[in-house]
């Protein structure tokens, strides 16, 4: 089970006073708890304008515990996997962020993040 940081909820508490934090519709449209912290792991890496920033699956990785076991990281990798799937899949209802899927061959290695222009 995944539980948001302490941080990231009293974020989330004085975006009822700040829009700019990260956009709760959008948030809140999300279904499951994972892809919720993964917006907003994106959200706040992502420069506003026209620059995008590319998240490999690497990098996120790093977002776990780390581990030396292979089957681990595998696993790992496949729910990451997974979930930008998921995520390119509700990109109807985040509505500030572009997300483009990067794929190898048939293999999705990473992808981009952009704010959506208005």
């Amino acid at each position: 089970m995944i539980s948001p940081h302490p941080s990231i909820i009293d974020l989330f508490k004085e975006s009822n006073y700040n829009y700019a934090i990260f956009n709760k519709k959008s948030f809140y449209s999300l279904q499951f708890d994972e892809l919720k912290l993964l917006y907003y792991y994106f959200y706040i890496s992502t420069l506003p304008g026209s620059f995008s920033k590319r998240f490999s699956i690497d990098n996120l990785l790093k977002l776990w515990l780390r581990s030396e076991v292979k089957q681990t990281i595998s696993k790992r990798r496949k729910i990451l996997v997974e979930l930008l799937i998921k995520f390119e899949e509700n990109k109807m209802v985040v509505y500030d962020l572009n997300i483009v899927l990067e794929k190898n061959k048939d293999n999705i290695s990473g992808c981009k993040s952009r704010e959506k222009s208005t």
